[in-house]
């Protein structure tokens, strides 16, 4: 924000107005569920993303549970977790991280030193 001008108006809220409850099976439909390694469980927690509605601590490590509109919201978290995240459901989402995991690969591969 580079400037502020305080105007004169002022905001007044119908009488009729009510703030409705999420509905949060309406407005993010995509339930995704991703397994996280035990070692980054700790960091996980503390970097709680938006869409997480369950945390459940498992023997293999933390299964997460989020709800989005679409993929795309969290491809850039997942994807910042590196090989420490394991998408379970659903297929479309796994198909995404290797498909990038794929990309990542081939442009960092020996051959691909082409500026």
């Amino acid at each position: 924000m580079e400037t502020l001008s305080l105007l004169t108006q002022h905001f007044v809220r119908p009488a009729n107005f009510r703030m409705e409850p999420r509905n949060l099976e309406r407005d993010r439909p995509l339930v995704v569920r991703v397994l996280f390694d035990r070692e980054v469980a700790r960091w996980v927690r503390e970097s709680r993303n938006f869409f997480v509605v369950q945390e459940e601590d498992t023997p293999e490590g933390l299964l997460v549970t989020l709800r989005v509109r679409e993929a795309d919201e969290i491809m850039p978290w997942l994807l910042g977790w590196g090989g420490r995240v394991r998408a379970l459901e659903p297929d479309a989402v796994r198909q995404r991280l290797m498909e990038a995991g794929q990309a990542i690969l081939k442009k960092n591969s020996p051959v691909s030193k082409r500026y």
